[in-house]
């Protein structure tokens, strides 16, 4: 009987050795997975930095550009404005030469009908509204 109880003791004992080692092995693999979880949350942590950071460049950006944009639409409107005013000015100075090319017409007519008189008088008239007799005693 005795044999038996250190059988069963032993027995016992062993199984408490596997139940041992089997806990052991869990808690081996609980730690060992606990320990990745941190290490991914750590990975995330440092990855969710980064990308604050890079979002945080790129709000930057975004209001460099809108920057950039609104200068760019300033100049647009500066340029067209004096694109018009180029324009009005051309217009004017167009108006100006056709004034002058019909004045300039005006004054060849005069020119034309002063040298007719010129011609049958002797007296000399100039565009500029000059006159000149003559003075020849042979006229």
């Amino acid at each position: 009987m005795q044999d038996k109880l250190e059988e069963q003791q032993e027995k016992a004992k062993t199984e408490i050795k596997q139940v041992k080692t089997e806990y052991e092995d869990q808690l081996r693999d609980s730690n060992i997975a606990f320990n990745t979880k941190e290490d991914e949350a750590a990975d995330l942590k440092r990855e969710n930095r980064a990308l604050m950071l890079e979002i945080g460049r790129q709000k930057d950006e975004i209001k460099e550009l809108k920057e950039q944009v609104n200068q760019a639409q300033l100049h647009q409107r500066r340029c067209e404005s004096e694109a018009r005013d180029h324009e009005a000015e051309t217009e004017g100075l167009n108006e100006q030469i056709t004034d002058l090319q019909e004045r300039s017409a005006t004054l060849q007519v005069s020119c034309r009908l002063c040298d007719q008189i010129q011609t049958s008088s002797h007296i000399s008239l100039h565009a500029c509204g000059y006159v000149n007799r003559c003075m020849s005693v042979y006229c």
